[in-house]
C-alpha cells in the first residue's frame, strides 16, 4: 500500500510538471496606425502544456533556452524571463543570445559581455566583437581601433584572439581570422587583407561579409594561415597561402607556387611535405 502511495504521488508530479512545462506561442495581427495598417505584426505569449496562457504579456520575440527560461524581446530591449513569465533580467539589452550551458552573450551601449542564466556578470560590455568558436573557446577584440598594421580604409580587419567562457584571455587580439580545423587545432590568418572576387578567384575559407546584393562581389580575408591549439601555442607558423583540411590527419597546403601537405594527430604535427609543383 505504501508503495503504491508512493507511485502516485511521483506520478501526480510528473503530470504537474508536465502541465506548467511553459512554450511559446505566437499571435499574427495588423497594425491599427492607418499609414501601416496592412503591415503583419506578430507577437509572442508563453502557455502551458494544455495551451492556456500563463501570463497576459506579449513580446516581440521569445527563444527558449530551457523550460524555465527564456529569451525576451519587448519593443527594441531585451531581457530574461521565467516559465511563469516573471522577470529575471531587466529589459535594457540591445541583445542577449544563448552561447552554451549558463553562460549567455548580451550587448549593451553597443559593446558585448558575458552573464549567466540568472544575469550574475561574467564579463563586462567591455567587447567590440565576441563570436563563439565551440563550447570550449570564443573570439573577441576589445579595441575597435586594433587594426591590421599597415592596412587603413574600407579593406582595414579587426585583429581577434580567444578567451575562455569564464573571460580568461588565452591570446591578446593578433589574427585576422580564426575557426576550427578539428577538436585540438585552430586555423589563424595573419597579415591579412580583403580581396573582392568569387569564391573560385579568392582563397578559402576567410568570407569577411557575405554578398549583400546580386550586384554586391564578396570580400574574401587572404594572408598567412598557421595553425594553433586551444592554448593558443602555435602549431604551424603563420607562413602559407592556403590551408585547409583534407581528413583527420592530412592537411593541404600551398606556400608562394608550391603545394604541400602537413601530416597531424590530435594536435601534433608529424611531417610537412612542400614542393608539389602542381595541386595533389
Amino acid at each position: 500500500m505504501k508503495n503504491r502511495i508512493i507511485l502516485l504521488i511521483i506520478c501526480l508530479f510528473f503530470i504537474n510538471s508536465v502541465s506548467i512545462a511553459a512554450q511559446i506561442r505566437k499571435k499574427e495581427g495588423y497594425l491599427s496606425d492607418s499609414k501601416e495598417k496592412n503591415k503583419t505584426v506578430t507577437t509572442y505569449y508563453l502557455v502551458d502544456s494544455a495551451g492556456r496562457k500563463i501570463s497576459t504579456q506579449e513580446y516581440d520575440y521569445l527563444d527558449e533556452v530551457n523550460e524555465n527560461l527564456f529569451i525576451a524581446k519587448d519593443g527594441i530591449k531585451y531581457g530574461l524571463i521565467d516559465g511563469k513569465g516573471k522577470s529575471l533580467v531587466p529589459f535594457e539589452y540591445q541583445e542577449i543570445k544563448w552561447l552554451k550551458y549558463n553562460v549567455l552573450r548580451f550587448k549593451y551601449n553597443n559593446k558585448f559581455g558575458l552573464m549567466t542564466f540568472s544575469g550574475g556578470l561574467i564579463l563586462p560590455a567591455n567587447y567590440t566583437y565576441l563570436e563563439k568558436i565551440d563550447d570550449r573557446v570564443l573570439k573577441y577584440n576589445n579595441n575597435s581601433d586594433n587594426k591590421v598594421e599597415g592596412v587603413s580604409g574600407n579593406n582595414s580587419i579587426t585583429l581577434i584572439g580567444l578567451m575562455d567562457y569564464q573571460g580568461n584571455i588565452i591570446t591578446e587580439p593578433k589574427y585576422s581570422y580564426i575557426d576550427k580545423i578539428d577538436n585540438y587545432l585552430l586555423r589563424v590568418i595573419m597579415s591579412a587583407s580583403k580581396e573582392e572576387g568569387n569564391s573560385q578567384q579568392a582563397l578559402p575559407p576567410g568570407i569577411v561579409s557575405p554578398t549583400a546584393g546580386s550586384e554586391q562581389a564578396r570580400q574574401y580575408v587572404t594572408g598567412k594561415y598557421g595553425l594553433i591549439d586551444y592554448s593558443g601555442k602555435v602549431v604551424l607558423t603563420p607562413q602559407y597561402d592556403y590551408l585547409n583540411k583534407i581528413n583527420n590527419t592530412i592537411l593541404q597546403v600551398k606556400k608562394g607556387q608550391s603545394w604541400g601537405r602537413v601530416e597531424y594527430y590530435h594536435g601534433n604535427i608529424l611531417n610537412v611535405m612542400m614542393d608539389y609543383q602542381s595541386y595533389w
